[in-house]
């Protein structure tokens, strides 16, 4: 799941807005928010083989690498075998892509806003991509972005 505002809570802790968290197959938890919050929760959705926990707080500057030149910056969350989640930094005017490749595309907008062809994504705004298609866009203003890829099942 990944904290889009709030503090999203546990028995392991307190997860505040940018948190993302990997529990992996056959884990449990008891989730609780005691102001509410806002989360993207994917359910059911691991390789089996995939047991690694992952905990990152994305809202910690320090744990993105540096950005250069106004590029977009890539903070790696997860990968096993094809899958990848990341969460990019995409500065306004920026063109951001990736190309087509087996698994499709997951992409939502936490922040900002970016162009896809001739729409405007805003925050909270979801793509899915199927396997092969390839993802181009603009950000019309700083954008944050998570994107998954590798994991969708061939059409």
């Amino acid at each position: 799941f990944l904290v889009l505002d709030g503090v999203f809570s546990d028995e392991h802790g307190d997860y505040p807005s940018g948190t993302y968290v990997r529990n992996p197959p056959g884990t449990g938890h008891s989730p609780f928010s005691i102001n509410g919050c806002e989360i993207l929760v994917k359910l059911r959705q691991f390789d089996p083989g995939d047991l690694q926990p992952v905990i990152v707080h994305t809202a910690d500057v320090s744990v993105w690498p540096p950005a250069i030149d106004q590029q977009v910056t890539t903070l790696g969350l997860h990968r096993f075998d094809t899958e990848q989640v990341q969460m990019l930094r995409v500065p306004k005017g920026c063109q951001f892509s990736a190309a087509p490749g087996h698994g499709g595309i997951e992409l939502l907008v936490t922040a900002g806003s970016v162009d896809f062809h001739e729409q405007t994504l805003g925050g909270r705004a979801w793509l899915r991509l199927p396997t092969d298609s390839d993802l181009r866009l603009v950000a019309r203003e700083d954008a944050i972005l998570w994107m998954k890829s590798g994991h969708l099942p061939a059409e």
